[in-house]
């Protein structure tokens, strides 16, 4: 394994997105045929993305997310996604994720976040049906993201009125499940109000 490529990824494991920004940088123009390059730049863009500069982050990943054959193909595809989300344009980021949904070897983690990516994009763009939809296919999943989908339902409901539907969705969920402190303070909060 080539040391560059391991000391930007020691940066970005270690949270320094700028550093690994410039050693991933380095090794793509220094090290264009390495066995790496593809890595460096998977990594290189989700520094950016980490960083907040998603502008960047769709230039790198942009170059990697057709190689289907790379390992990073779903997953960089995913981050643009979210990339694009960022920047409000939320049809990219629906055309990119109902492509990956597309995909028959994804696995069900991958696919619970492109469903609660998706049901984001909705609700933001400001389609609340499909929002609702796409939250309710994470029913059957066994993740924190089945209850932040919960959650978002709860938060459709409010922003269209329906406050009482809100309440009994956020009482169901405060009553059901084990969740992180963040959901269980946002679901709490949504539930004052």
């Amino acid at each position: 394994i080539n040391v560059m490529y391991l000391k930007g990824l020691l940066y970005y494991c270690n949270k320094d997105y700028v550093r690994a920004v410039q050693v991933f940088t380095k090794f793509r123009k220094n090290y264009s045929t390495d066995k790496w390059y593809d890595d460096a730049t998977y990594w290189l863009g989700l520094s950016f993305y980490n960083l907040e500069q998603y502008k960047d982050a769709i230039k790198i990943l942009t170059t990697i997310k057709d190689k289907k054959s790379s390992a990073y193909y779903i997953m960089s595809n995913l981050y643009l996604a979210r990339c694009y989300k960022q920047l409000k344009e939320y049809d990219s980021a629906k055309v990119l994720l109902s492509k990956l949904l597309q995909q028959k070897d994804i696995n069900e983690k991958i696919k619970t976040s492109i469903l609660y990516e998706l049901g984001e994009c909705y609700k933001l763009s400001g389609d609340y049906h499909m929002a609702i939809q796409y939250f309710g296919m994470l029913e059957n999943t066994s993740d924190e993201l089945k209850i932040a989908g919960k959650i978002s339902i709860a938060e459709i409901y409010y922003q269209i009125g329906k406050i009482d539907e809100a309440k009994k969705r956020l009482e169901e969920i405060l009553g059901m499940y084990k969740m992180s402190s963040g959901l269980l303070t946002k679901a709490k909060l949504m539930y004052a109000m």
